[in-house]
């Protein structure tokens, strides 16, 4: 018999950095009204070396393109408001996302391509019975049916990107004993 052994060796020859903020709003109402704000910015790149003077310049490796699926903007709206009789409630969710960079981040191998920008717009209706415990839902995911591509690793092969989901429904079904 033979002695095979797997050996791994997981490199990461450039140093990434990444900074930026988030903000986020939200105002609630007793009538069960609510509305909330979101939007986060993100920079990420890949650094010329490990250097403490490096990192406080953020000076950028000449031979890396940009980091992989790293979008630099999100934002997301919300709002639930009471809908038509008591216990019923209709929340919507807008969300918008940047573009996602594929895995081609050397200057020496296929040219990176930056995926396009979506939106997708949630519906769901809400209905509660305090007696009875009995909660349920309906709702309508990705309302327009927006096609997006996210970028895929090279564990996939050729592979750039895989499209999302597209409608989805929604149903739940709850009760408390």
């Amino acid at each position: 018999g033979t002695n095979d052994e797997l050996i791994q060796f997981n490199v990461i020859p450039n140093s990434i950095v990444a900074y930026g903020t988030e903000i986020g709003l939200r105002r609630e109402w007793r009538s069960g009204w609510m509305v909330s704000a979101y939007y986060g910015y993100n920079q990420s790149r890949f650094l010329k070396d490990n250097r403490v003077a490096t990192l406080l310049t953020l000076e950028r490796d000449p031979n890396v393109r940009h980091v992989a699926n790293s979008p630099k903007h999100a934002a997301t709206l919300k709002g639930v408001a009471a809908f038509l009789v008591r216990g019923l409630s209709l929340g919507t969710r807008i969300t918008l996302e940047d573009g996602r960079w594929d895995r081609y981040e050397q200057v020496d191998g296929p040219q990176q391509r930056k995926t396009q920008p979506a939106v997708f717009w949630d519906l769901v209706l809400t209905a509660e019975d305090a007696r009875s415990r009995v909660r349920g839902s309906f709702g309508v995911y990705n309302l327009f049916d927006w096609r997006c591509q996210y970028p895929l690793g090279s564990e996939y092969g050729t592979a750039r990107t895989i499209s999302s989901r597209g409608r989805t429904l929604l149903t739940s079904l709850e009760t408390r004993f």
